[in-house]
């Protein structure tokens, strides 16, 4: 498949994961995970039954290098003229952290502030709705992957989208995280594994801290 996807120019790759009737799981070889973070195109990995897809999830970090990700799957749903939720999922904090807390769950007030979640999550928005997809934005606390089912348990979602980066150096070939990995390995519907761009250099703990106290401007 390497050896193909390399002379060819492919928009999307598809692959078949089988299911185990003796645990009530799918089975993904090995292989499925080299071909995911070796060949260039982005991979759909078809799980479950799927009659239709109209309804994705995309798990978004909330940073710049996910864009291209999310421009394919904006042109996919468009396609297909399926909705897009984007969920960003942000670890419990501390209790002294309250009043940020309640800023970040009001959606509205997130994606109208000058923080760089803000900001990167209403551009990533409004380029979907760019491509005529109708899109919202979801949040939720805890830890990120079982936030991510619970999602797509509450939200009846018939694909779910997640991402890998191109290593740095001379590699050619996709980091493929624990995220993705876990997500791959737990779903009972399609996933979705977009291609993301590089990610920028670490910004300085000055810049960090003041993206992150901006939340509440307008």
């Amino acid at each position: 498949m390497l050896g193909r996807t390399s002379k060819t120019s492919y928009d999307l790759v598809v692959i078949g994961a089988r299911w185990t009737g003796a645990t009530g799981h799918y089975w993904r070889s090995e292989k499925t995970y080299e071909v995911i973070k070796a060949i260039q195109p982005p991979v759909l990995v078809a799980i479950g039954e799927c009659k239709h897809l109209k309804r994705f999830l995309v798990c978004t970090g909330g940073k710049e290098f996910i864009e291209p990700a999310i421009q394919f799957t904006g042109r996919l749903a468009a396609a297909v003229d399926a909705s897009v939720t984007l969920l960003h999922v942000m670890a419990e904090p501390p209790a002294i952290y309250a009043d940020l807390v309640r800023l970040e769950e009001d959606v509205d007030q997130l994606l109208g502030s000058k923080s760089e979640l803000g900001t990167n999550l209403r551009r990533q928005k409004g380029e979907l709705e760019r491509l005529g997809v109708s899109a919202e934005v979801r949040l939720r606390h805890g830890i990120v992957v079982d936030q991510v089912f619970e999602e797509a348990r509450e939200g009846n979602y018939d694909l779910i989208v997640t991402g890998t980066s191109r290593a740095r150096g001379l590699l050619r070939h996709y980091i493929m995280g624990d995220l993705t990995r876990s997500i791959l390995n737990h779903a009972n519907c399609p996933v979705l594994v977009a291609r993301a761009g590089k990610p920028k250099a670490a910004r300085t703990l000055w810049k960090a801290l003041k993206g992150l106290f901006s939340i509440g401007e307008r």
